[in-house]
């Protein structure tokens, strides 16, 4: 059961702030209106506290919620600072002198955004807060002009890093740091002091990650991509806009930001397609998105070599589509596990044309069966009813047209794809 430390008796709660540092005392009075309400009026008002971080002077000013949402920079923000230590301590007992025990009981009473604050406060409280483990569940990085960092904890709680202009990754910069949790804003704040990558570093320390999600987009350029990839190394999933600037940087991407997960718009290359060296790698996820009709051929679709394939706008016919069934059912693109077609405009399916001398099962179209994806965001998916056929080593696989859009799929029963639920 965690015991939240506001809501304890205020001698108990000020028992435990005069353990603190001044600076620890700051950040936790500046956390929300319960502990400004709460802290307040234990110590007087003195002199501005700022902290020195490896040799980097980094100040966190809390601001008011409307003050972002207005981008009144003028709007003078509201602080808290005390003298060292606060003039009504006769004694100072630091926090690090409690039992590990006690010590971690503390933060973990604490919210994310409040565990965060205090990893900054000083090495060894960096140190308690990675020993608590906290895992990020995704992370994800947006680079145009600017920067943003998203890092999501669970369902309900999201720290939206948001950089001002830099040409470096490397130089101190400001930094709008949202926090949300169930997708209501409930902190904000601003902070001067480090760059980019040190705050990518420290919070990778603090949430425990390490694969993250990079989308590309416009003026991504601004940052040389030798610095990108040394800061945002070891990513799983690669999306690259279509106002991603030149194909020279979009292959720059893909040489330097090796993926297991690539999305990328058709329209990036000059031939209305990715270049073969990218359609036959090993890709976990393959998708081509349209913004121009695609000149993918049936040639390229039996090249490529991922585990998950999704084109649209294709401008070939469903006797492209036959003839790569036919194909598959003697040994082709074997680590496919599932492909989705759609035709240019989104136009009907001829499904007689699809499966024109094809040897197949027809099911019931309430039949359902549960395929696995093994690295999409939604693990399970149910398939009903559909067209069986079997490759000649025994492989099943099963077709569908879709309702609405009549998207082809293709659905490759591999033993590490079968699950009995949903």
């Amino acid at each position: 059961m965690t015991l939240h430390l506001i809501n304890l008796p205020s001698n108990v709660i000020r028992l435990v702030t005069q353990m603190m540092t001044s600076n620890e005392l700051y950040n936790l009075w500046s956390l929300s209106k319960k502990t400004k309400k709460t802290v307040k009026p234990l110590y007087p008002r003195h002199t501005h506290v700022q902290r020195i971080l490896n040799n980097d002077l980094v100040l966190f000013n809390m601001s008011l919620r409307e003050e972002y949402f207005k981008r009144n920079l003028n709007r003078r923000t509201e602080t808290l600072t005390f003298t060292y230590p606060p003039a009504m301590m006769t004694s100072r007992f630091p926090l690090f002198n409690l039992p590990d025990k006690v010590i971690l009981h503390v933060i973990k009473s604490m919210n994310y955004d409040e565990i965060l604050f205090l990893s900054f406060l000083s090495k060894r409280l960096k140190e308690t807060v990675t020993s608590l483990n906290i895992e990020s569940t995704q992370v994800s990085v947006s680079i145009t002009r600017r920067v943003r960092i998203y890092i999501s904890i669970g369902r309900q709680f999201l720290a939206d890093l948001q950089f001002s202009s830099s040409k470096s990754l490397s130089s101190r910069t400001e930094l709008w740091l949202l926090f949300e949790k169930n997708s209501q804003l409930t902190n904000y704040w601003i902070s001067k002091g480090l760059s980019i990558k040190k705050w990518f570093d420290h919070t990778k320390t603090v949430f425990h990650f390490s694969k993250i999600y990079i989308r590309f987009g416009e003026d991504s350029t601004t940052f040389d991509i030798n610095e990108i990839r040394d800061t945002f190394n070891n990513c799983y999933e690669i999306w690259i806009s279509d106002d991603s600037s030149s194909e020279a940087h979009v292959m720059s991407i893909l040489i330097n930001f090796p993926t297991e997960i690539l999305s990328l718009s058709n329209d990036l290359f000059e031939s209305g397609k990715p270049p073969n060296e990218v359609l036959i790698q090993n890709y976990d996820e393959l998708a081509i998105e349209p913004s121009l009709p695609s000149t993918i051929t049936l040639d390229d679709l039996l090249m490529m070599n991922s585990r998950y394939i999704e084109v649209s706008e294709l401008v070939i016919t469903e006797k492209d589509v036959n003839r790569f069934i036919k194909h598959w059912t003697k040994g082709s693109n074997p680590r496919m596990e599932r492909i989705c077609i759609s035709f240019k405009d989104y136009r009907p399916t001829d499904k007689d044309l699809v499966l024109r001398d094809l040897s197949y099962v027809k099911l019931p179209a309430d039949q359902k069966r549960y395929f696995k994806h093994n690295k999409c965001w939604y693990r399970v998916e149910t398939v009903y009813g559909g067209v069986d056929i079997w490759r000649r080593d025994g492989t099943l696989a099963t077709i569908t047209f879709g309702e609405v859009s009549d998207v082809f799929s293709m659905f490759v029963w591999h033993p590490h794809c079968v699950t009995d639920r949903n």
